[in-house]
């Protein structure tokens, strides 16, 4: 029970950090988001394929990929590109 809420909490809680940001900024890093998503996405599928990996356990929606992917990394990557756009520096330290 425990680990479907850590599971859970890690899919809906990053999401929620996303509510006071403007919303036109968030657009604009939207799609390299999505575009590290994608790329993630597809390294989940290469190791469910060839079996790096095993996922033990998982919420209901997603089949062999963690909630990380879709919540916290996807959340994080709009969160860290929004504060570091135009900023080339800081997004390397940061990074």
């Amino acid at each position: 029970m425990f680990n479907q809420l850590l599971l859970w909490a890690t899919f809906i809680i990053p999401w929620l950090a996303l509510i006071p940001l403007n919303k036109t900024r968030v657009k604009k890093v939207f799609p390299a988001a999505m575009y590290g998503t994608l790329i993630l996405t597809f390294v989940f599928q290469m190791a469910d394929r060839f079996e790096w990996w095993r996922i033990e356990e998982n919420i209901i929606l997603l089949t062999n990929i963690t909630s990380f992917v879709y919540g916290l990394f996807f959340a994080g990557t709009i969160i860290i590109l929004y504060f570091t756009h135009h900023h080339f520096w800081l997004y390397m330290i940061m990074n």
